[in-house]
């Protein structure tokens, strides 16, 4: 831990904790800002313990949804009633699941025509690996809530 009482910014104090990842050497660390009158040892000390206890919390949540994706991809791959195309969206979606998905771009990215795209995606739509939503005169689709889950428990 390293406090730095107000040198940077006039009536502000920074707190700055190592962030230790798996074992490895400190090479990133978190600061927080404090008023310069609330900044004592003491409460340095409790925030520096909680600025760990999050960075522990966080980094224990990362491996675990880590692990679900690689297993769902493991499921996947030995997946037998999707095709190349949708396994390919489906690993996507694990990975990226904020990222959408449309007909014509899955189209170009597999070099096939438009139904063939569209009935990838309505396939996958339709069995709740992907949620469909209509945006002006298109379909987008997303990663289904738990998409990860819902691989393991279908056993594609």
């Amino acid at each position: 831990m390293d406090v730095e009482r107000g040198e940077l910014v006039p009536g502000v104090g920074c707190i700055a904790v190592g962030v230790r990842i798996a074992g490895q050497p400190v090479t990133d660390s978190i600061s927080v800002g404090v008023p310069l009158p609330r900044l004592t040892d003491d409460h340095a000390e409790d925030v520096a313990a909680c600025v760990l206890r999050a960075t522990e919390e966080l980094f224990s949540y990362v491996e675990r949804e880590e692990r679900q994706i690689r297993d769902a991809e493991r499921v996947l791959k030995g997946a037998h009633r999707f095709n190349h195309r949708q396994r390919a969206v489906l690993s996507h979606a694990l990975r990226h699941p904020a990222d959408e998905h449309t007909i014509q771009a899955h189209q170009r990215a597999h070099g096939v025509v438009y139904q063939t795209a569209r009935q990838d995606l309505l396939d996958l739509a339709r069995s709740g690996y992907l949620k469909k939503v209509k945006r002006g005169h298109a379909f987008v689709f997303g990663a289904a809530p738990r998409l990860s889950a819902a691989l393991k428990r279908s056993r594609a």
